[in-house]
C-alpha cells in the first residue's frame, strides 16, 4: 500500500508540474506495486486454503497469479507505447498540446511556465519512489519473472541481487534515477527537448521490463513447456519405448498446469503377449524419476 501511495504521489507530482517523463515514470512505479502484491499472492492462496484443485477449478486458483501479472504487464506495455507516441510528438511539434476532450496521456498536465518549475517537490516524490523501489526489491519484487526471464534454478542468496541483478528492478531504479536527473537540469521552458527524450527513456525501460514477462506469461497462460521439462519428457517417453514388451509410445503430451506445476500425458502401445502389469509397474518408475509431475499413462495393445 505505502508502494502503490508512492506512485500515486509521483502522477499527482507530474501533473501539478507538468512533467509528461514523470507521469509516465508514475506508471512504472505503479507497475512495480502491483508486481509486489502479486508475488505474495501465492502465499495468500494458501493461507487462504484456496491452492487446492475441485471439479470447478482443476488447480484450484493457483493460475490467478499468472493472468493478474499477464495484465499487469499489458497495461505497463500500452503505456510505454502511449508515450512513446506522446514523446515523439511533443519532439516532432513544438508545444504540442492537447484539449481537455482529447483523452490523451497527458490531458490532466496544467499548463505551467516549465517542467522545472516546482523542481523541489519533483524531486522529492521521485526520491520516495526511488526508496520504495529498492525497500521493494529487498522484499523480492519481480523474483517470477527474474526465475522465468533468466531460467533461474536457485533463489537469490542476498537481498541486494534483487536490486542490481534483477532486470525488472535495475529498469525502474535507472528509469528513477533519470527522471530525478530531469527534475534537477532540465531548463526552464516548454520547448526543451529533455522533456520528450526523458519520456522516449523512460518508456524503453517500461518495455524492457514489461515485454519479456508479458511474452513468458503468455506461453504459460497457452500452457506451454518449457525446453526443460519438454525434454526430459521425451526422454522419459524414449526410456518406455525401449521397455520390453513395448511397442511404441504416442501422444506424449506435457503441460504447465500452475508456475513449475506439470502434467503430462503418455500412450504405451503394448505387444500382444507382454505382461502389462509388469510394463505398468516399470512405466511408474520411469515418470517418477523424470519429476516432472503428475502423469495419465494409456495402456493399449497392439492390433
Amino acid at each position: 500500500m505505502a508502494h502503490l501511495g508512492t506512485g500515486a504521489l509521483v502522477w499527482v507530482v507530474g501533473v501539478w508540474t507538468g512533467s509528461l517523463a514523470q507521469m509516465t515514470y508514475a506508471s512504472l512505479v505503479l507497475y512495480d506495486a502491483w508486481a509486489l502484491l502479486l508475488d505474495n499472492m501465492p502465499a495468500l492462496l494458501e493461507f487462504s486454503d484456496n491452492q487446492h484443485g475441485s471439479s470447478e477449478y482443476a488447480f484450484g486458483l493457483a493460475e490467478l497469479p499468472t493472468v493478474l501479472r499477464f495484465g499487469n504487464s499489458l497495461v505497463l506495455l500500452y503505456r510505454a507505447l502511449q508515450a512513446v507516441k506522446e514523446g515523439i510528438e511533443h519532439i516532432a511539434v513544438r508545444g504540442h498540446g492537447h484539449g481537455l476532450g482529447a483523452g490523451e496521456f497527458e490531458t490532466y498536465a496544467h499548463t505551467s511556465t516549465g517542467h522545472n518549475a516546482h523542481a523541489f517537490v519533483s524531486v522529492l516524490a521521485v526520491c520516495a519512489a526511488l526508496a520504495a523501489t529498492v525497500c521493494a526489491a529487498r522484499l523480492g519484487n519481480h523474483h517470477a519473472a527474474w526465475e522465468m526471464r533468466s531460467h533461474r534454478q536457485q533463489p537469490a542468496t542476498h537481498p541486494m541481487q534483487h536490486v542490481v541483478l534483477n532486470p525488472c528492478n535495475a529498469a525502474s531504479l535507472g528509469a528513477g534515477v533519470w527522471v530525478l536527473l530531469l527534475a534537477l537540469l532540465a531548463p526552464a521552458h516548454e520547448d526543451s527537448l529533455m522533456e520528450p527524450i526523458a519520456c522516449l527513456v523512460v518508456a524503453a525501460a517500461m518495455a524492457y521490463a514489461a515485454l519479456p514477462t508479458c511474452i513468458g506469461l503468455a506461453r504459460q497462460l497457452l500452457l506451454a513447456t518449457k525446453p526443460e521439462p519438454a525434454a526430459a519428457a521425451r526422454q522419459a517417453a524414449w526410456q518406455v519405448a525401449r521397455l520390453p514388451g513395448v511397442s511404441a509410445c504416442e501422444r506424449c503430451l506435457v503441460w504447465s498446469a500452475a508456475g513449475e506445476r506439470f502434467v503430462g500425458v503418455l500412450r504405451v502401445v503394448l505387444l500382444p503377449a507382454c505382461d502389462s502389469a509388469a510394463v505398468k509397474r516399470q512405466v511408474d518408475v520411469i515418470l517418477s524419476a523424470s519429476r516432472l509431475g503428475d502423469w495419465t499413462v494409456e495402456m493399449r495393445r497392439a492390433l
